[in-house]
């Protein structure tokens, strides 16, 4: 996975890590928070504290003084399912961005290899 992100990093001219908040943004998993406005910046603060990929949201709340966070795991947390989605993302990044990914057997490998050490 991290050779994949390093690969479209380099393409795109950003760090992997870049690469990676923006694919667990895209296909990762995460919870919906309704909370006060005054906790916001101490909870995104704390939760990104946690790792790379963990990351937030804001949006909009219906209740007043409130607001909505969208607060991402990162991958360390995934299942092999949730894995394989984001890994499948990024190869896709690679292919619209005209870079050679392993072959689906040595992908596949990988997926596998992921849920052995869950």
């Amino acid at each position: 996975m991290w050779q994949l992100c390093q690969d479209i990093a380099e393409k795109m001219n950003i760090t992997k890590e870049e690469v990676y908040r923006k694919h667990i943004k895209e296909v990762g998993v995460f919870d919906t928070l309704c909370m006060r406005d005054k906790a916001i910046k101490r909870f995104i603060a704390e939760w990104c504290n946690k790792g790379i990929g963990w990351v937030c949201d804001i949006d909009t709340s219906k209740l007043d003084g409130c607001t909505n966070v969208l607060a991402y795991y990162g991958s360390s947390t995934y299942d092999t399912k949730e894995m394989s989605r984001l890994i499948d993302n990024l190869i896709q990044d690679c292919h619209n961005l005209g870079i050679m990914t392993p072959q689906d057997k040595e992908i596949e490998k990988m997926i596998v290899e992921w849920g052995e050490r869950k």
